[in-house]
């Protein structure tokens, strides 16, 4: 009780204006699950729908025992496994590089079966080119920027 005898939190007046308090629209519940008028008004995009999710990929083996990682966005893969061989064109050793990341694509289900088919496609021709920089130019690199990962 106020010390003016009265019971503001059991009365429509807010406390020392004298005037009602103003009037609330339906609250979301505060727990338990949502129903009626306030599910509809909630959304959830999905990160995953998005290609937000973040992706582990195995690391080529440097010579040490350390199973290393890396990570990449979804949405990214491609990009990042073109990047890759693009550096390992310069050895020599980007047809490892490319077979590498498709064993990890195929072991992690990353890809539908007819992309993971082009990608392993794309290794044994890499691996038999003469001139492995115009093929990563022309096809490889036009493929692994197109690709997309399948949903979960």
């Amino acid at each position: 009780m106020s010390s003016d005898g009265m019971l503001y939190d059991k009365s429509n007046l807010s406390p020392g204006s004298g005037k009602p308090a103003p009037e609330r629209g339906p609250q979301a519940p505060t727990s338990g699950p949502v129903t009626g008028e306030h599910a509809d008004n909630l959304a959830y995009p999905s990160l995953s729908s998005e290609g937000r999710v973040e992706i582990e990929l195995p690391m080529l083996n440097s010579g040490s025992s350390v199973f290393k990682v890396t990570k990449c966005r979804a949405c990214d893969l491609g990009r990042f496994i073109s990047r890759q061989v693009a550096a390992a064109l310069g050895t020599g050793q980007a047809h490892v590089t490319l077979s590498h990341y498709a064993g990890a694509c195929c072991g992690g289900k990353l890809l539908a079966s007819h992309s993971q088919r082009k990608m392993d496609e794309m290794v044994i021709r890499l691996a038999n080119s003469k001139h492995p920089k115009t093929l990563f130019e022309t096809e490889v690199r036009p493929l692994l920027e197109s690709l997309k990962p399948q949903a979960r």
